[in-house]
Formats: C-alpha cells, sequence, structure tokens
C-alpha cells in the first residue's frame, strides 16, 4: 500500500510549484526527509524540475546504474529520469488554498514557504516538526 503525497514550493508571486510522490508520504518518513535533506530552496527548486517521484530519498542525483528497477539506495527515483515516463513535469497551483484541495489521491500535501516546511493532511497546515513528533505511521517503505 502507498502513501501518497504531492511536495510544493510556494514561489514569490505566491503560487505553489508541486510534484507528485507515490511512496512513503508520512511524516516519519519523507517530512523527515524534506526536513533533514531538502531545507535549501534551491535545492528543492532542483528536486521539482526532475519531476514527480516514485519515491523520494536522501539525494536527488543519479548514480552509474540507478533506475527505475535497479535504484541505488540512497537516491530519489524519478518516473521521468529514471524510468523514460512523459507527462510527469513539476505543475503549478495558483496559490497555496489552490494546491491544498489538488486531489491526486494524496493523503499528504508538503509545502516549503519562507517560514519552513508544513504539511497538511487535508485539515489544514502544521509546520513540519509538528506533523513529525505527532506521526505514529513508522515505516512502510516498499521501494
Amino acid at each position: 500500500m502507498s502513501t501518497r503525497s504531492l511536495i510544493g514550493k510556494e514561489n514569490p508571486d505566491k503560487s505553489v510549484t508541486y510534484i507528485y510522490a507515490h511512496w512513503d508520504g508520512y511524516p516519519s518518513y519523507q517530512g523527515v526527509l524534506l526536513r533533514d535533506h531538502y531545507k535549501d530552496p534551491v535545492k528543492v527548486s532542483q528536486l521539482l524540475a526532475l519531476g514527480d517521484l516514485s519515491y523520494l530519498d536522501e539525494s536527488i542525483e543519479a548514480p552509474v546504474g540507478h533506475t527505475y528497477d535497479n535504484p541505488v539506495k540512497g537516491y530519489s527515483v524519478f518516473y521521468g529520469r529514471d524510468r523514460g515516463e512523459t507527462h510527469v513535469a513539476a505543475k503549478t497551483a495558483k496559490d497555496k488554498t489552490a494546491y491544498l484541495k489538488i486531489d491526486h489521491g494524496n493523503e499528504y500535501w508538503y509545502l516549503l514557504t519562507n517560514e519552513g516546511w508544513f504539511v497538511s493532511q487535508g485539515n489544514g497546515l502544521l509546520t513540519l516538526d509538528e506533523a513529525i513528533a505527532s506521526d505514529k505511521t513508522g515505516t512502510e517503505s516498499e521501494s
């Protein structure tokens, strides 16, 4: 069973650029990765530029031999780069309110703003640290 999420970044004009992530979207996994490895807005922009994800990991680089069918531990797997799929580019919502209404079967909406990372489970935004502290999901990684 997957735990789908959207990962977004608020732009200066208040629009939100976002991607879909299929696996492990709960705060105690994906939230921790975003908090610990994706603090820099430039790195988040690089993440979003690679499009939709199968799953997020510590790095967005692609070491030799890394593919969708043969992933290297510690490296994110992207549908476009690693599987050759099309129509997986980042999308843009008009603003934060519109972003939080997008439904791709996702359970979580992550959002990087000038104030830091936030997450919603469809009922308002929490700081990422608050969500991580209250998440009792544990690890479910099937990737």
